[in-house]
């Protein structure tokens, strides 16, 4: 070593340099080494997917409840309007306002009707006024003719001008009853009792003779007419009740009518359906028909997450085939053909046998081919709550 330092530098630092590279392949057998030892002290053992199987039961038909869509309806709506033309003097009532039948909604400008009147019977007194001369005239007319002072052609003078005059107080009659028609016409009353749906005109406005002002609808009586398959609407009976829903609200309906022809763009035929009184719905909410219905066909009902997407329009599931030199099972694929399906379960049929057991969820984790560990069995009956 004291060698080293009496040497020039750019020799001792060859020197180190020749040491480094003698220990480096020394160094590094014995991190193999180490490596070896720690590989060692690891459990070889390998490590196997835990899952939950779920033992399928071959159903031979699947109760279903099946709903169709249709619309809540009034059984009446009308456009409301004046049978006389004129200007509005007074609206009522908005949109969305409860109404009485028999309620005045809005009243036209009568103020040229009421001269009318007033003129009508001011003639109406004239007419009176000479009617009541006449017959005087004809009393004395009767006492001069029995005195043999007046000729009976006077008499007939008169009784010519008093049928004049009772007919003209008939025609003023009349005319008095049509000016109260007019008036009382100039007042929009509402058939029935309703909601305002649309108000189509302002106050002051000119209208012609019937020009919608007022939309009522009749809320006390509401139907649902929805779209029913042929088959299943030969399975109604007219006045049984069925279960409806609107916006999930659900309540009883009575079948008052099933059509008998077809839509030709559904296929479908209308049921109409009483809705109950006490029902808050109103007129264009969207119903549904529940029906008890039944897929007759055999099959298996499964969790969706027991599936996974296979090839050329078919479904997968994972079957557990057990496996005696491994001890554990094995996945292997069964094809199967979804027939109904809902929220979060479906109807299949395919390659299975009944008890057969199956993958229940996870299967992105799994591939065909693989050991795996089984978890307790489901029936697949308990899914659908008969277990």
């Amino acid at each position: 070593m004291g060698l080293l330092y009496i040497l020039p530098s750019h020799v001792r630092l060859l020197v180190v340099y020749l040491r480094l590279a003698l220990m480096l392949p020394l160094l590094m057998l014995m991190m193999v080494l180490t490596g070896c030892n720690v590989e060692s002290s690891i459990s070889t053992e390998a490590y196997h997917q835990q899952v939950l199987s779920l033992e399928v039961e071959q159903l031979s038909e699947l109760p279903v409840a099946r709903r169709f869509s249709g619309l809540i309806k009034t059984t009446q709506r009308s456009d409301l309007g004046f049978e006389l033309g004129g200007k509005l003097a007074q609206l009522n009532n908005h949109e969305g306002d409860r109404v009485e039948a028999g309620q005045i909604l809005a009243v036209l400008d009568t103020t040229l009707l009421s001269i009318e009147r007033r003129e009508l019977q001011a003639q109406k007194a004239e007419a009176k006024a000479n009617l009541k001369l006449v017959n005087a005239n004809l009393t004395r007319q009767r006492t001069l003719e029995k005195d043999g002072y007046a000729s009976k052609q006077q008499r007939d003078e008169l009784l010519a001008e008093k049928g004049v005059l009772e007919a003209s107080l008939q025609r003023l009659n009349a005319s008095l009853e049509a000016n109260n028609t007019r008036v009382e016409k100039s007042h929009l009353k509402a058939p029935f009792g309703g909601v305002v749906s649309e108000r189509y005109i302002e106050a002051g406005t000119v209208v012609a003779t019937g020009v919608p002002v007022f939309r009522l609808l009749q809320t006390s009586v509401l139907e649902a007419h929805i779209g029913v398959p042929k088959a299943n609407a030969r399975q109604l009976e007219m006045g049984s009740l069925q279960k409806v829903y609107v916006g999930g609200v659900g309540t009883l309906a009575r079948v008052i009518g099933i059509g008998t022809d077809l839509k030709a763009g559904t296929h479908t035929a209308t049921v109409r359906l009483q809705i109950a009184a006490e029902a808050e719905f109103f007129p264009g909410d969207l119903v549904e028909l529940e029906l008890n219905d039944s897929i007759k066909q055999a099959g298996y009902y499964l969790p969706l997450s027991s599936l996974t997407e296979g090839m050329r329009g078919l479904w997968n599931v994972y079957a557990l085939v057990f496996d005696d030199s491994a001890g554990l099972y094995r996945l292997e694929t069964r094809d199967v053909q979804i027939n109904y399906t809902d929220d979060n379960y479906v109807y299949v049929q395919g390659a299975l046998e009944n008890g057969e057991q199956i993958v229940a969820n996870g299967l992105h984790r799994l591939v065909p081919g693989q050991l795996v560990r089984r978890q307790d069995d489901i029936v697949s009956s308990e899914l659908r709550g008969e277990g």
